[in-house]
C-alpha cells in the first residue's frame, strides 16, 4: 500500500519521464509546478572530485651484447652482458638473440638459459633477479654446433 507521499513522488517522476526528464516551460516562461508542495529528491549523486593523474612509471631501458669467448670445432663458449641504462630497476632481466640453426645451448653460469630453435636467451639468475639503474650483469653459456660449422654469429640482440 502506497503512502500519499510515495504516490505524489511517483506521479512527479511519471510527469518528468513524459516530458523527457525535464519540466517544459509554458508560454508564460515558467515551468509547471507539481501537484504537491513536497520537494522532489534528486537522483543524481554529486560527482566525486577529480583524482590527480598518476605519474608515469619510470622508464626502463638497457643495452646488451653476446660475444664469442672460446671456439673449438663442435662447441663454443660465449658471454652475455646487460647494462641497465634506465631510471628504474630491471626485474627478472633477460637478454635474447638470434643464432644459426643447429646450435644447442648446453650449460649456463650466472643466468638461466632458454632456447627455441635459433633463438637463445639468458634470464636473470634466481639469486639476483634485479638489476639496479646504472649496473651491469654478465653470464656465460656453452653450446654445441654441427661439425664443420664456422664460428657462430649472434644477431638481433635485445634485452629487458
Amino acid at each position: 500500500m502506497r503512502t500519499t507521499r510515495q504516490a505524489v513522488a511517483l506521479a512527479a517522476l511519471a510527469a518528468l519521464a513524459a516530458t523527457g526528464g525535464c519540466a517544459a516551460a509554458g508560454a508564460g516562461g515558467s515551468a509547471a509546478a507539481p501537484a504537491s508542495s513536497a520537494p522532489l529528491a534528486s537522483s543524481a549523486a554529486p560527482s566525486p572530485p577529480p583524482t590527480p593523474a598518476a605519474s608515469p612509471p619510470p622508464v626502463t631501458s638497457c643495452e646488451a651484447g653476446v660475444r664469442l669467448t672460446r671456439f673449438r670445432p663442435g662447441r663454443f663458449e660465449a658471454e652475455v652482458t646487460i647494462e641497465n641504462t634506465g631510471a628504474a630497476p630491471l626485474n627478472q632481466w633477460y637478454v635474447q638473440w638470434m643464432m644459426p640453426m643447429g646450435i644447442t645451448m648446453t650449460r649456463a653460469w650466472h643466468g638461466m638459459k632458454m632456447q627455441s630453435g635459433p633463438v637463445g636467451m639468458i634470464h636473470a639468475p634466481e639469486s639476483s633477479p634485479r638489476l639496479a639503474p646504472g649496473k651491469k650483469a654478465s653470464a656465460r653459456f656453452t653450446a654445441t654446433l654441427k661439425k664443420g660449422e664456422d664460428r657462430p654469429r649472434f644477431t638481433d640482440v635485445t634485452c629487458g
